[in-house]
């Protein structure tokens, strides 16, 4: 009967290789690296089964961002940004930027609701 079961269960695994335990994004993250070189930066994050990872190319002005697992349709949804390159020798130093806060009062110039 085990032997029946054990043979059972491998043709069901044979039958169905897509198996979301195998997701990840190692090929996508691969691709990228083999596409734009070595990652300036690499920031990651992992919480109850989902995991992204996000790729900065800060002098190439690219940012890929890869995510799987819980919350996620497929194995792997990826998100390319790009802005304007930033590099060391232009005085601007990726590490030092700063982001300033958006005030309430600049949303309300927007017409974004209830920020008047």
């Amino acid at each position: 009967m085990r032997a029946l079961l054990f043979a059972a269960f491998i043709a069901l695994a044979a039958l169905n290789p897509g198996c979301a335990c195998e997701c990840d994004c190692k090929d996508d993250m691969k691709t990228a690296r083999n596409k734009y070189g070595a990652p300036e930066e690499i920031n990651t994050y992992s919480s109850a089964g989902y995991q992204s990872v996000s790729y900065w190319w800060w002098s190439k002005g690219i940012n890929k961002d890869f995510k799987w697992g819980r919350y996620v349709d497929g194995c792997c949804d990826v998100s390319t940004y790009t802005f304007e390159p930033i590099h060391k020798s232009m005085g601007v130093d990726p590490d030092t930027l700063t982001l300033t806060p958006i005030e309430d009062d600049d949303l309300a110039l927007w017409g974004i609701p209830g920020c008047e």
